[in-house]
């Protein structure tokens, strides 16, 4: 599973950084907001279609597979944790020690663990286009561009740099011990914890390593010398302006919409607005849509 950025040749890769942080960045305040089953899945096709667009599905669908078992846990541990509702599925009750524990499962806890399993992975989603999408150089010269926030971009372009190459680190980690003898995938549920908790100790090493080396580079540069350095602004054309304010007005209106007439919340499953749901999958995708009809011709 690669979660480096590469360079490709799509309509999201050329989006300038400001309208593909508002179209990235409104999909992931929608997650969280929306609490509607449908709405959500809406959210996660739009950001299929957009790793689709942006020729980065392959990575996208390694990351879906990690996720099942990550999702799986999830589920469980909020049934578990969830024990509110008004209409049970199974009751149980059972003795621990001096306590009675009543145990069940309802629809609502299972709507609910739905709930933060979708939420999860649309913001799993969003955040992992916008990395795959977007080069960590065009990020440090944005903030770079605003007075006062060099070191918060140079710190978060850093950050955004290091954590697909922190997990490209671990799985090199890895194949090197399962060539010492290893073994991940077999065993007990206890030695294969084991077996994982032995990447911890190369892997803090490793990444201690490379930041002594960084820290390093950036003094050898002259970093925190007090002498400003400039930073060529980006340039964008006239449909990452009309994109940008696209998103704006669109992510500014399902705010007010959520936030007065309550669009986007709901019971069990849906709310009163299943009709806009289709809409609301075709909107947040129309910009990418066009240019890559744009490009094609």
């Amino acid at each position: 599973m690669d979660l480096t950025y590469r360079e490709k040749d799509s309509p999201v890769h050329r989006l300038g950084i400001l309208p593909k942080a508002l179209m990235f960045g409104t999909l992931g305040l929608l997650a969280l907001l929306y609490s509607d089953v449908l709405f959500l899945i809406s959210i996660i096709l739009a950001c299929l279609l957009l790793s689709y667009l942006g020729r980065v599905d392959a990575s996208v669908i390694g990351l879906l597979r990690f996720f099942t078992l990550f999702a799986l846990v999830v589920f469980i541990v909020n049934i578990i944790a969830n024990q509110h509702g008004q209409s049970p599925l199974f009751e149980t009750s059972f003795r621990f020690y001096f306590w009675r524990i009543n145990f069940r499962i309802t629809v609502e806890s299972i709507s609910a663990a739905a709930r933060m399993v979708l939420r999860l992975l649309a913001l799993i989603l969003s955040f992992l286009l916008f990395t795959l999408t977007t080069r960590p150089e065009d990020i440090m010269a944005r903030f770079s561009t605003v007075r006062g926030l060099e070191g918060f971009g140079l710190l978060l372009g850093l950050a955004y740099r290091f954590m697909p190459v922190i997990v490209t680190d671990g799985i090199e980690i890895r194949d090197s011990l399962r060539t010492r003898g290893v073994r991940f995938e077999e065993g007990t549920r206890m030695e294969r914890a084991r077996s994982y908790a032995s990447l911890g100790v190369p892997l803090l090493i490793n990444s201690l390593d490379r930041s002594m080396q960084l820290s390093e580079a950036l003094e050898a540069r002259g970093y925190g010398s007090g002498r400003r350095w400039v930073v060529p602004p980006l340039t964008g054309d006239r449909y990452d302006v009309l994109v940008s304010l696209y998103y704006l007005l669109l992510g500014g209106s399902l705010l007010l919409l959520w936030i007065f007439w309550g669009f986007g919340e709901a019971g069990i499953i849906a709310g009163a607005f299943i009709p806009f749901q289709p809409l609301l999958f075709l909107v947040l995708v129309v910009p990418a849509i066009w240019r890559w009809k744009r490009d094609r011709n």
